[in-house]
């Protein structure tokens, strides 16, 4: 009897146990549910605090700087916008890939080389490109040892050293700065600030994509109708863009990414074909530079070139040669009215190839046409001046296969005398032209017309 005892006194016991077991795991949870709501609570109550803050912090900042320009003179003002917008460094402005071999969508990708990190771009506010680093742990430093293609460099007194490879150092004022935000600076304070910041500094940008465009302020939807307005002399208020007042400008002509997304085993003329079209489309990235160069006609400018190529994936060394030469053609026209149709510029072209040379080689004079010649070139094609691609595929070198009559263009196996009568060289490779450009087959009429499709 005593163990049947024993064994009811247990059982109450283990049952007793159980009870309170569960009661403290449903306590457990009611407590994770409730801390759950209280965090969701707290976040969105973050959430709301932060946005409010920055929307009295935008409207402070406006009242501040309405403030400045109604109260203060101007001499005080440009005092104000020399401290604030002034950089003693080249503002790199656009997409990051300026400074490297760019590689499109869609193409095979180096291994070194963080996708997520590539799509940043160099104008993003600072929270977006803090998010995309801390919400990446491939970008983040904390989580790994730096890497050759890092945007810092640890040097040995402790101190880093930015790269603008990737993204401008932290502490550089771009384009996308609050500073010259409508959301946080009043209207006149904005107007003043650009105008300041676009005609003091100087500015690097490149051709990929629509980062002219974009850059010089093309990409208003009222654009047309200002440029319009302004061509007109209507009496209607004018609209300013940067290209009004940049002075001092870096453009990048990115020919590297060539042959990236190029049909592997392809025949000649595929990849001919391949060729045409990314030249086509490399010519059309230009526009906005045109528009740059049509205002900026009178002023002085100071413009640097920097042809960027990388033929290193080709076989042929004619392939290299025609293919460069090609690349030529397509700035030829852009840089020719830099250099003769803008009244005070000063033009350099550079040739940067990491493959064939450690440095940039210096190819001013490669654009040695007079002005006399070159007025004699334009009348001669006026009738296509306004043509989306001008008159440039009429001296395009084609590869091997034979010319079609809607091509338009030179064949290959007469690169050399071309490369002499048009150009004035005797080898790409020269820096300094060993012919004087005559009139004759290859200059200034080319093989027409431009093929359409």
């Amino acid at each position: 009897m005593a163990d049947t005892r024993d064994i009811k006194i247990m059982r109450a016991s283990i049952h007793e146990i159980m009870m309170q077991r569960k009661l403290r795991h449903k306590r457990i949870e009611d407590l994770k549910k409730e801390l759950n709501e209280q965090s969701q609570e707290q976040l969105a109550s973050s959430d709301h605090l932060r946005e409010q803050l920055i929307l009295c912090s935008k409207a402070e900042c406006r009242s501040m700087t309405k403030m400045m320009y109604q109260k203060l003179p101007v001499e005080l003002r440009d005092m104000i916008y020399q401290y604030l917008l002034t950089e003693d460094r080249l503002i790199p402005a656009g997409p990051h890939f300026h400074t490297r071999r760019y590689i499109p969508p869609f193409c095979g990708r180096p291994v070194n080389i963080v996708s997520s990190r590539e799509w940043v771009s160099m104008g993003g506010s600072p929270g977006e490109i803090l998010e995309s680093r801390d919400n990446n742990p491939e970008m983040n430093g904390s989580s790994r040892m730096p890497r050759p293609d890092d945007d810092f460099i640890f040097l040995p007194d402790g101190r880093i050293k930015y790269d603008h490879t990737h993204r401008p150092p932290p502490d550089m004022i771009t384009p996308s700065s609050h500073l010259l935000n409508s959301d946080y600076v009043e209207e006149g304070f904005l107007q003043e600030a650009e105008k300041f910041y676009y005609k003091t500094n100087s500015f690097s940008v490149c051709n990929v994509g629509c980062a002219l465009w974009e850059f010089l302020g093309c990409q208003d939807p009222d654009f047309e109708q200002n440029f319009a307005a302004r061509t007109l002399n209507m009496n209607a208020p004018i609209k300013h863009y940067p290209f009004d007042y940049v002075r001092t400008l870096q453009v990048r002509f990115k020919m590297d990414h060539s042959t990236c997304d190029a049909l592997q085993n392809s025949t000649s003329g595929q990849a001919y074909e391949h060729e045409r079209r990314f030249l086509r489309s490399q010519y059309e990235s230009l526009t906005g530079l045109d528009w740059f160069l049509h205002e900026g006609a009178s002023r002085e400018l100071n413009i640097e070139f920097i042809i960027m190529t990388d033929f290193s994936g080709l076989g042929r060394f004619e392939d290299h040669d025609r293919r460069f030469l090609n690349s030529l053609q397509v700035v030829r026209n852009t840089i020719y009215t830099a250099i003769h149709d803008c009244e005070r510029s000063k033009v350099r072209i550079l040739h940067h190839n990491n493959v064939a040379w450690i440095f940039p080689r210096d190819y001013t004079a490669w654009f040695s046409l007079t002005k006399d010649q070159w007025e004699q070139e334009k009348a001669i094609h006026s009738n296509r001046a306004s043509d989306d691609r001008g008159w440039i595929t009429d001296f395009f070198l084609n590869a091997r296969w034979p010319v079609l009559p809607a091509d338009g263009g030179y064949p290959e196996a007469e690169m050399r005398d071309f490369l002499k009568e048009r150009w004035g060289f005797r080898s790409i490779a020269d820096t300094a032209p060993s012919y004087p450009i005559v009139e004759g087959r290859y200059w200034p009429r080319g093989i027409g017309p431009s093929i359409s499709s």
